[in-house]
């Protein structure tokens, strides 16, 4: 326990330090050894007096001078910052930018992604230069994610943080700095072609919260006054002020942490970039080759896709792609006939071969590959040549198609156009009406809304 002075008075009395806990409070020595515990909250400058708000909560003025060196330089500290904790003569101004977008899309997915940073604007408007500030900023923003697991969609709270360094700001001055980004990603199931075991897969999308930045000076002398700003204003409350610099990715996989997993599993994250693991093709090209090489037959698939498409440092190349295709059939995954078969049929390779197309195709229906069926409903139920098309053959593969478990609703959509075709039209509505139905949640509205016109034509009798 120790003796304190209280100004003003000849009353003497005594607390625990512990007591005692404000964020800028500072014990204040007496030459004599007697101390009072303290909060600076003003400064006359007519008299030279400093006024103190005190552990019982009355405020009391005094000059510096009765207090020791040590604190008379805090004192003097605290008062030469009253410009920067002034809301009129230091601001921070936040203002969200889009730096780049783009789009990554195939025949079953797309992938539109945004990546934004704040432009951060310190302004000092007061007499004196601001010198050696620390700035902390944390950016908050969502993620959603499907969960394959759960079948849900979850929703992934992320924050980029990152730091500043201002050596002088001067009176009168302005200093402009753009923050780290943060990359959105928005997640459509276009057409449902491709299997996914359990169901399709939700859109989902992200969005920023705002940003929080936190401004520190001082410290010469033991006072460190502290700003804090926000961007948008109503963020103030919602968050606490992080501790810990956790990455993006880290606090993703605090959401959803991946458990140790096959190779092929672990591919398939590096490949897509989801589950907290960074998106980075080379890992996951790596990764597929040890599952094939391990016996895992769709790695082979995967790998194709990856040089059908290319980017991010490995070159798009189709005789590689073809290839890959080519062994995974012959390891036993019967989709790449379907793959191959599709690639034929359009300009993949360079050109159009409507027979090696077929050929796959046909390889692919015999060991009743679903994607395969699909192909050849649509090719034979509603080729643009109509000299090629053939409603018998269509309704063939159709009635198979429709049998299969799950049904995306892209081959929903493509048999009950065959049916339409056909002339039944009471099948063509059953099945596009289930096509609604699933794909009301997981696909974009556009496409929704153009097999709900579908659905009318058919109730009408008519094709389209």
């Amino acid at each position: 326990m120790r003796k304190h002075f209280q100004v003003g008075s000849g009353v003497l009395f005594f607390v625990l330090l512990s007591q005692w806990a404000a964020a800028d409070t500072r014990e204040f020595r007496l030459p004599d050894g007697r101390a009072i515990v303290a909060e600076v909250v003003g400064f006359d400058r007519r008299f030279g007096k400093v006024e103190l708000k005190l552990e019982n909560g009355h405020r009391k003025k005094v000059v510096p001078s009765i207090f020791t060196e040590a604190d008379q330089a805090y004192i003097k500290e605290w008062v030469s910052l009253g410009g920067f904790r002034n809301p009129g003569m230091f601001k921070v101004d936040c203002e969200k930018r889009l730096l780049k977008k783009w789009k990554e899309e195939n025949s079953a997915v797309t992938l539109k992604h945004r990546r934004y940073a704040y432009g951060i604007t310190f302004e000092n408007r007061g007499k004196n230069p601001l010198e050696s500030l620390k700035v902390d900023y944390r950016i908050f923003y969502e993620q959603e994610a499907n969960n394959r697991t759960t079948k849900k969609v979850d929703l992934l709270e992320k924050t980029q943080f990152g730091k500043l360094s201002i050596d002088v700001l001067p009176s009168k001055g302005k200093k402009e700095f753009l923050s780290k980004s943060v990359e959105l990603e928005r997640f459509e199931f276009n057409t449902g072609d491709y299997y996914v075991p359990g169901g399709d897969p939700e859109s989902t999308s992200g969005r920023i919260r705002g940003i929080w930045v936190r401004v520190q000076v001082g410290g010469k002398a033991g006072y460190v006054a502290t700003r804090d700003f926000f961007e948008p204003p109503s963020l103030e409350g919602k968050y606490a002020w992080p501790a810990v610099d956790i990455q993006p990715s880290q606090v993703m996989a605090r959401h959803s942490e991946p458990k140790a997993s096959s190779a092929f599993q672990k591919a398939g994250w590096y490949h897509s970039g989801r589950n907290g693991f960074e998106k980075d093709l080379s890992k996951a090209l790596e990764l597929y080759e040890k599952s094939a090489s391990e016996g895992e037959s769709r790695a082979y698939a995967q790998i194709g896709f990856i040089y059908r498409r290319g980017g991010e440092g490995i070159p798009r190349d189709t005789a590689k792609a073809a290839s890959y295709f080519k062994k995974g059939h012959e390891a036993g995954d019967k989709r790449c006939a379907g793959f191959l078969g599709q690639f034929y049929l359009t300009d993949f390779f360079g050109h159009k071969d409507e027979d090696k197309a077929l050929e796959w195709l046909h390889l692919g229906e015999e060991n009743n590959d679903s994607f395969s069926l699909y192909q050849l409903v649509k090719y034979y139920g509603s080729n643009s040549d109509l000299q090629k098309r053939d409603p018998k053959k269509a309704v063939e593969f159709a009635n198979r198609l429709v049998k299969k478990t799950p049904c995306p609703p892209a081959y929903l959509d493509a048999a009950a156009s065959a049916y339409a075709h056909a002339g039944d039209f009471k099948r063509a509505a059953k099945f596009q009406e289930k096509a609604v139905e699933n794909s009301t949640r997981s696909m974009n509205r556009k496409l929704v809304e153009e097999r709900r016109r579908k659905l009318e034509l058919y109730k009408q009798g008519k094709a389209e």
